[in-house]
């Protein structure tokens, strides 16, 4: 008896791209992801860029299983992540600062946020330095744009530039 197919067409509630065909047959069903939240259904690409693993600053659990991970539709990712949406950027000011504060640009990188340097912002600021930690274009806050060269030179010029960085005086990590 041969497996029957094509039910439906599926649709990410996210992007909206084509999921193909659901099939039904012998070997169970084929499905797309669906939100840990509210259970929409995600194509692989926004499954696999909204997903997280249960984190609470300072108790970081061991990621073991990938079913550890979580996938999130957008809007739910946004709720449940630590980021701030609202920006782009963190500003740890210096709590210990002399005249002429240094300025520290951190850049994370691939598959990473702003986020990853918090802790040492936090002691780095309690030296003395301002830190500044921001998302790369394609990551974190800064998903939806495209990285290039081009896009990581004008969200560093535009950090600088809203931060009054002064080039002698900041250095980029």
């Amino acid at each position: 008896m041969a497996p029957s197919k094509n039910i439906s067409d599926n649709y990410c509630d996210d992007c909206k791209s084509h999921l193909g065909k659901r099939y039904f047959g012998l070997f169970g069903t084929k499905t797309p992801t669906k939100c840990h939240s509210c259970s929409k259904q995600l194509c692989s690409t926004c499954a696999g860029n909204h997903t997280l693993m249960p984190f609470e600053e300072g108790n970081e659990p061991p990621l073991t299983e990938k079913s550890a991970l979580k996938s999130y539709c957008d809007d739910c990712f946004q709720k449940a992540s630590i980021l701030d949406y609202s920006r782009s950027y963190d500003v740890i000011e210096a709590t210990n600062s002399s005249d002429g504060v240094v300025n520290l640009l951190f850049a994370h990188g691939g598959g990473s946020t702003r986020a990853m340097f918090r802790p040492h912002a936090r002691i780095l600021s309690s030296k003395g330095y301002r830190c500044i930690l921001f998302d790369m274009p394609g990551h974190g806050t800064l998903v939806r744009t495209t990285l290039t060269l081009d896009e990581c030179s004008k969200t560093v010029k535009e950090i600088l530039e809203k931060e009054s960085c002064v080039p002698s005086r900041t250095i980029y990590i």
